[in-house]
């Protein structure tokens, strides 16, 4: 009866039920430990986004989750964004680095260089310190050329940027280069750059 229960209120999407009936089966054994895992991360995906845009009830509803639930990639890369988007950084920053520390992982490091939290100095200096272990992330340069370009560190930020390019280039890269480049006055170097973004993509057809 659960089971069928369950099934109803999946496609009612009813998910604080479907998160009950979840804990109840999982009691019960009738549901194999996988599906009550994707059953229980699609309603915690659906109920964290209904939450977009206010930051108090995102906050609430997070603290809620279990630790492996907030340790969760799915969740934190459907959540972080939102925290975002509500204005809280500091939140979304925290939530990013913790799982960061603990699982490495490109989306995350990619999520974070759009975060700028109320303190971006010890923000650079936590991605340098990962930078120790993940010299060639492209990714992690990219996102260290972004906090240094808000921290008006023009001089890293060419460095960064032009190390992620070698790595892995893309025309989003060439084009936060181009830009820097132009701030700094470098025409000729940024309009390579400029180029280069523009002809990216008719690169790769």
């Amino acid at each position: 009866a659960l089971s069928m229960e369950l099934k109803i209120q999946t496609r009612l999407k009813n998910w604080e039920r479907v998160l009950t009936i979840v804990n109840l089966l999982e009691k019960t054994d009738a549901l194999e430990v996988f599906k009550i895992k994707e059953i229980r991360l699609q309603a915690h995906q659906a109920l964290i986004k209904r939450y977009a845009h206010d930051a108090k009830a995102l906050t609430a509803y997070w603290k809620k989750l279990t630790e492996e639930d907030r340790f969760n990639e799915r969740l934190v890369l459907t959540a972080a964004p939102l925290f975002i988007e509500a204005g809280a950084q500091d939140e979304a920053t925290k939530i990013l680095e913790m799982n960061l520390t603990k699982s490495w992982s490109s989306a995350l490091i990619r999520l974070l260089g759009n975060c700028i939290s109320t303190d971006p100095t010890k923000q650079l200096q936590q991605a340098e310190f990962w930078l120790m272990n993940h010299q060639h992330d492209a990714d992690l340069l990219e996102t260290l050329g972004k906090f240094c370009v808000h921290l008006k560190l023009w001089g890293k930020a060419e460095s960064y940027y032009e190390a992620s390019l070698s790595i892995e280039p893309s025309a989003a890269r060439h084009l936060a280069l181009a830009k820097l480049l132009e701030q700094k006055g470098k025409m000729t170097a940024a309009n390579q750059h400029y180029r280069a973004s523009t002809n990216f993509h008719a690169d790769l057809h």
